[in-house]
This record gives C-alpha cells, structure tokens and sequence, in this order.
C-alpha cells in the first residue's frame, strides 16, 4: 500500500506541474486505477502509442475539430469537454470500445447520425451545449447508464426516450421542459435512481411520479412549485429531495417533512 501511496504522489507531483493537465485530472481519473491505466493528455503522446490508449484528456485545449480518433481502437474513456466543437467527425463513430464521453460545453447542437453505433457507452455528458432538441440517436444507446443533459434549451422529451431502459441517472436540470407529458416520457425508465428536472420553470407534476419506486435522489430546486403529489410518499427508497428556491409555504413543508420521514430535505 505504502508504494502504491508513493507511486501515486510522485504521477500528482509530475501532473500538477502542467497546469493544463491538473485541471482535468480530477474530472477524468479514477485515482484507485492510475497505477494500472496509462493515461493521455497530449494528441501527440497518445498519436506516438495509439494501440495503448485507454484513457484520453482534451479537455479545454481550444479545438474546433479532431481528425485522429479512428486511430485508438482500444480508447474507453475520452473527455472533450470545454473546447469549441460545433459538430462531431464521424470517426468518434468508429470507437467501438468507449464507455465514458465527456462533451460538455462544447457548442454542439447535434449529433452525428452514427452517434448510435456507440453501444457500448455507460456515461455520457452534454451539459451546457447548444441542443434545442433532444437527438433521437440516444434513444438507440440502450446500456447507457447515465446521461447529463443539464444546461440545454430542450422543451421536450423524445417518445423513444422509454427505450434508454439502462439508465439510472439522468439530469435534465436548466432546460425548458413543460409538465405535460414530461413524466409519461420518463415513467418506463424502471431503473432511474437520480433524476434531476432542477430550474426547468415546471409549475406541477402529475402524480404518476410515485411510479419511480427506485428512485434515490430527486433534484426539483428552482422550479415554482405551489405544492408537490402526495404520491411522492410512495417513493419509498428515496434518499435526498431538493426542494430550495421553491415557493412553498412554512405548513406545506413541515407537512412533506412528516410524510417522508425518511428523506433529507432540502429547503431554502
């Protein structure tokens, strides 16, 4: 443990020299793993090594366009993310082994039409992009675990969105969504345990929430509720509601305190 502890210092003390790298290590690495993953934070490293190269970090390096990532057909793991894409190359397509995608605040606003070749992803991240539709191509990534799509201008949900049967975390906070329909489109996700509609300008949700019997988290802050369903009672494996910057009065909040006594709320 003692050399692994070491070895651990001496990879943060040569990271953290490049100001460029430290800023993304902690959004891209799993520490437990770096003394046995070789990761990349420089195209032309990772260009010299292709076949090795598991774990990928671009992150915040001011690209519009990538040409070379058909050339690591072993990458898993690849961050994006701050940069200035406006569209994706086709050869992200080809990168049959990737689990974790990292895209957020890019100025994208839609996918590519092989995006859906991508089977094998778990975590995806568009946040803080420039979608007004939510791509239809998600719909088909049916192992997708989690989806962040915080930050968009969405006012809907696709019909298709019940085949993403996988997922058990999606955040939707900071769009346009509307209550109608919204929990129909997500009612048939049977494995979703954190679900995050925070800041969307919803004003009422039906009661068929009750029906997300495994949900474990439920971000709803920042929307102006008058009163929420008596439904949530149902939802007996949550863990942690955010209820802050909701208009609900001092009654209505001591009264969901004592109907779901076994959930930390949060209010203002």
């Amino acid at each position: 443990m003692r050399r692994i502890y070491i070895f651990l210092l001496a990879c943060w003390t040569t990271l953290a020299a490049n100001p460029h790298v430290a800023a993304q290590v902690d959004s891209l690495l799993d520490w437990s793993t770096l003394a046995n993953q070789r990761i990349f934070f420089d195209l032309e490293d990772a260009q010299s090594e292709p076949l090795n190269v598991i774990r990928l970090g671009l992150s915040d390096w001011d690209m519009e366009e990538i040409a070379v990532l058909d050339s690591f057909p072993n990458l898993q793991e690849l961050d994006l993310s701050q940069n200035r894409f406006s569209q994706l190359p086709e050869s992200l397509c080809g990168l049959e082994r990737l689990q974790v995608l990292r895209l957020s605040e890019n100025p994208l606003s839609s996918l590519p039409a092989c995006f859906e070749r991508l089977q094998n992803l778990r975590v995806l991240k568009l946040d803080d992009c420039a979608f007004a539709h939510f791509p239809e191509s998600l719909t088909k990534l049916q192992n997708l675990e989690q989806l962040d799509f915080e930050g968009n201008s969405i006012a809907a949900l696709p019909k298709g969105l019940w085949l993403m049967d996988s997922l058990e975390v999606l955040r939707l906070g900071r769009n346009r969504l509307k209550g109608a329909g919204l929990v129909d489109s997500l009612a048939r996700l049977p494995r979703l345990k954190l679900l995050d509609l925070s800041s969307n300008g919803l004003s009422y949700l039906p009661p068929q929430l009750g029906n997300f019997y495994h949900l474990e988290e439920l971000c709803l802050q920042g929307n102006p509720f008058e009163s929420l369903p008596e439904e949530l009672a149902r939802l007996k494996q949550l863990k942690y509601l955010d209820l802050r910057w909701i208009p609900l009065s001092v009654p209505r909040q001591l009264q969901l305190t004592e109907m779901l006594p076994w959930v930390s709320i949060v209010f203002d």
